[in-house]
């Protein structure tokens, strides 16, 4: 897989664990956090998708992402 479809694919999931496998009580301790990871996600996935390609910076960003609201399921 290319690096910015990799990309695309971790924003995705981004936005679908926050919107469909957060559960409601872990999304009401932090809701501006989960919104604003959500839009930037959300921003940067349609940079990504119309570029086709991601920078470095915005892969770590997701990835961190992705790692931030994944240890609120834990």
């Amino acid at each position: 897989m290319i690096d910015w479809e990799k990309a695309r694919d971790t924003a995705d999931t981004i936005i679908e664990t926050i919107d469909d496998v957060l559960p409601h009580d872990i999304y009401s301790k932090a809701p501006e956090f989960f919104e604003g990871v959500r839009e930037r996600a959300y921003s940067m996935r349609e940079w990504i998708r119309e570029h086709e390609r991601a920078t470095p910076k915005q892969i770590k960003a997701l990835d961190n992402m992705d790692a931030s609201v994944r240890a609120w399921l834990k």
